[in-house]
This record gives structure tokens, sequence and C-alpha cells, in this order.
């Protein structure tokens, strides 16, 4: 690919059930500190599940980790309090948060973000946490210098209307612009990833694709959780369990 330069960065927000206990950052940590074993966490892959495994890494915790196809299964689990947490876009997750139908641990970005300015970055309580998507524009490699100059001229115009700028603030992204060169050197740079974290996921991947996660997150809930015996009563199946069994 050549580059044409960034767009924005989408940091996430990581939530909890509505009736989690605890109130402050400080107070649902402490518990989940002491609630190890019994604390699920949901992710859906990408962003979602770097936060995740950063979170326990700078919590010093091991949580339960629940994966979804996407976050939006995951996002639904959570509001009906069948996991305890979960990182989701904080574009998206504005309304519910405002609603009370989840609670704010903390945004994974550098900065607070314009929908929810309430709601602190993990780094103000966990120096160093930073997690968050981007998106930019790529055109295949070998187009023209001219046309590439041009398409980049036009991205930064975009990004400082005032309307583009509104409404992309309004979502909660990070509103950044700027060369062609800038984007590709962002890309293409080295990625400092505490090695503990590497394998982390590496063998929360592995245990994925073997099928021994899922297996033992349903052995635990056929144990006795309520929201599964619902589901049961109804015919209905966990959307994990198309992976486990």
């Amino acid at each position: 690919f050549d580059y044409i330069g960034s767009m924005v960065f989408d940091p996430s927000c990581m939530m909890v059930r509505a009736d989690f206990p605890g109130n402050t950052f400080r107070e649902m940590v402490d518990y989940v500190k002491a609630n190890q074993s019994k604390v699920s966490l949901g992710e859906g892959g990408g962003p979602s599940l770097l936060s995740a495994l950063l979170f326990m890494q700078y919590t010093g915790t091991k949580l339960t980790l629940i994966p979804y196809k996407g976050t939006g299964p995951a996002m639904n689990d959570l509001l009906a309090k069948t996991i305890d947490m979960l990182s989701n876009s904080a574009s998206i997750v504005g309304p519910q948060i405002k609603a009370g139908k989840v609670k704010p641990l903390g945004i994974t970005g550098k900065q607070r973000v314009t929908n929810l300015p309430d709601v602190p970055t993990l780094g103000e309580s966990l120096p160093g946490f930073e997690a968050a998507a981007w998106q930019g524009i790529v055109v295949p490699a070998g187009t023209p210098a001219d046309i590439i100059t041009r398409l980049n001229q036009e991205t930064n115009k975009a990004l400082q209307n005032a309307e583009v700028r509104a409404k992309l603030a309004a979502q909660g992204t990070d509103i950044h612009g700027g060369t062609a060169a800038e984007y590709g050197d962002y890309i293409s740079g080295p990625r400092v990833i505490d090695p503990r974290v590497k394998e982390n996921m590496k063998a929360v991947l592995a245990d994925i694709q073997s099928g021994a996660f899922a297996k033992r997150f349903i052995d635990d809930q056929d144990a006795g959780a309520p929201e599964f015996k619902s589901l049961r009563a109804k015919g209905e199946q966990h959307p994990i369990e198309s992976v486990g069994r």
C-alpha cells in the first residue's frame, strides 16, 4: 500500500455491568482483585482483546476471558449481566453509560473523550496504559505521487471542517490528520508491547482455538449460573457454546 493519511484514533471504554460492586475505579478494581476467579471479562477480538489483556497485566489479575465473534454480542451479554466486564469502542457506548445500563471503568486511550468527558482514562490510575484503534486512508502501491498529495490535502481539509469535526468529536474519536509520510511512519514504526502481554495473548489464542477455554466456561455455567439456566429453560444457548462443543 501507499499511505494517504491518518484520520482518527478510536479508543475504547472498559466497562462493568450495572450492578457490579463499587462505584469508583478503586472500589471496582479492588473487587476484581479480590474475586479474580469469579469475574468474567468479555472480548470481541482486536482492540477489545488487547485492552482486556493489558487490563489484567496492569492490575495484576487473571480473570475469566470470554471470546465473542465481535463486540456486539459481547455488549448484549454485558447489558444482560451475563458477563461482568467488557472493553468496547467509546464512540458507541455513550448512550448505555449515560442511561446507567453499564458502569465505566475508564477510557483506554491517552486522553478523555468528548462524548464522555467525566470518564477518566485508565492511564490516570494505571500509568502507561494505552490501547486504541485508528483509522486512515491507504491506496494501492504505485499510486502516482501527485494523486497521493491531492488526496492527503483533501483528507486534511475535510478533517478541518467544523461540521465534520463536531460529528467526529461527538462520537468520542480523537481527530488526527497529518502528512502521508507521518501516517506511513506510524503504521510501519516499532511497537513496544510488554513481552508478558505477548505471551498472554499467545496463550489465550491457543486456548480459544483448542476449545478448552470455552468448555471450562460452559462447565462453570452449567454448575449454576442463573442466566445460563434461563437460556437452557428457553431452549437457547450462549454464543460461546458453538466454540466449545
